[in-house]
């Protein structure tokens, strides 16, 4: 398999395609579903903030889509997922899209979300509830880099007195397949390695990218070499900024100088979840 994998990387095809295309799997860490009275009691505890959370995630990730910035894999799902941190870095709680998105499908509202409670870095496991009557959701298979981007990364920074002061908190993440080898015309911070996805050295190396590059709000926009971008911000309406800003620009063509680019309208009404 090893062979397989580097001839496809020779044909400029990423690790992951090829693995997607040998049969290989999305989810590559453990996932054990909370079936105790804690999770139901979490998930009660968050019912308010929940529910408009996930419609706001639902809504971002299908312009993600929309715009070209999700593209679909070798598997045939979409190649996008996203966020949103719920509760505070010391009973963190992460709501996170369903695996395996189909073409064209809008996030159903909660069924097609599940709330991550915990990450086990050692066992490489996800702790995790459905959000809705569909027991069989699982979360995305980005869940460790969402995990890493939104948690991990954010304790990790809070030794930095001047950080925590001054920083607003990132807890909206939007992650697409677009750019995985990088941006053109501006810098966007992007790592040096290629991995196969969900795997502790694709955590790793975002890890890296956000150490040398500097974390949010430093950076809003990061890209995992071979895998996509990742956006951080505050909530929905400041991700979906930085999208259209930053991120749409470089997936479409540029625009010859006989026709100028059209003005991009504001959403009306769009409005973070927070």
């Amino acid at each position: 398999m090893i062979g397989c994998l580097l001839l496809f990387s020779c044909l400029k095809m990423n690790l992951e395609d090829a693995s997607l295309l040998m049969g290989g799997p999305r989810i590559k860490f453990s996932l054990r579903k909370d079936e105790e009275e804690q999770g139901r009691e979490i998930l009660k505890k968050l019912e308010t903030a929940l529910l408009p959370a996930a419609a706001s995630l639902s809504s971002a990730l299908a312009e993600v889509e929309r715009d070209g910035a999700a593209p679909v894999l070798p598997d045939g799902k979409v190649g996008g997922n996203g966020a949103v941190l719920l509760g505070d870095l010391d009973c963190p709680a992460l709501l996170v899209s369903r695996s395996g998105k189909e073409k064209g499908h809008i996030l159903r509202v909660p069924d097609d979300f599940a709330l991550v409670t915990s990450f086990d870095r050692e066992r490489w496991e996800a702790v995790y509830v459905p959000c809705g009557s569909d027991q069989t959701v699982k979360p995305t298979s980005d869940t460790p880099l969402l995990w890493a981007a939104l948690v991990s990364s954010k304790k990790k920074g809070e030794g930095d007195a001047k950080d925590s002061r001054t920083a607003p908190p990132a807890r909206f993440a939007l992650h697409g397949h677009a750019l995985e080898r990088g941006s053109r015309g501006i810098h966007i911070p992007i790592s040096d390695e290629e991995t196969l996805f969900s795997t502790p050295e694709d955590v790793a190396a975002l890890e890296r990218l956000f150490d040398s590059a500097g974390y949010f709000p430093l950076h809003r926009t990061f890209i995992r070499r071979g895998h996509g971008f990742f956006i951080l911000g505050e909530g929905s309406s400041e991700a979906l900024e930085t999208l259209r800003t930053v991120v749409v620009p470089q997936i479409a063509p540029a625009p010859s100088a006989a026709t100028p680019p059209a003005p991009v309208a504001a959403e009306a009404g769009q409005q973070s979840w927070q």
